[in-house]
């Protein structure tokens, strides 16, 4: 399984958005490895991104919206280490 960390804190989209490249990587992770996500956690999600996570939300699966967590970095330290576990979050934080 695979669970994902991703870091929104200071994040600006219109620098870093290849339309194209996001398509794909959407693309890939929905159909080929859809499964072998447990966990997605997102960190410091701003206010807007929320409020459009709220509307596509509804449209999902219940397995695939129980996947999805929005936390703060406070929240998100002991979450990382318990998934990655203290040795490996360790040397990474």
């Amino acid at each position: 399984t695979v669970a994902f960390v991703i870091d929104m804190h200071g994040l600006q989209p219109n620098l870093l958005m290849d339309m194209k490249a996001m398509k794909g990587l959407s693309d890939l992770l929905g159909t080929v490895y859809a499964e072998r996500i447990c966990r997605i956690t997102i960190v410091d999600f701003s206010r807007a991104a929320q409020a459009l996570w709220w509307v596509l939300k509804p449209m999902l699966r219940p397995a695939t919206k129980d996947k999805f967590a929005f936390v703060s970095e406070a929240q998100a330290r002991p979450l990382c280490k318990a998934l990655a576990g203290a040795p490996l979050y360790d040397a990474l934080c």
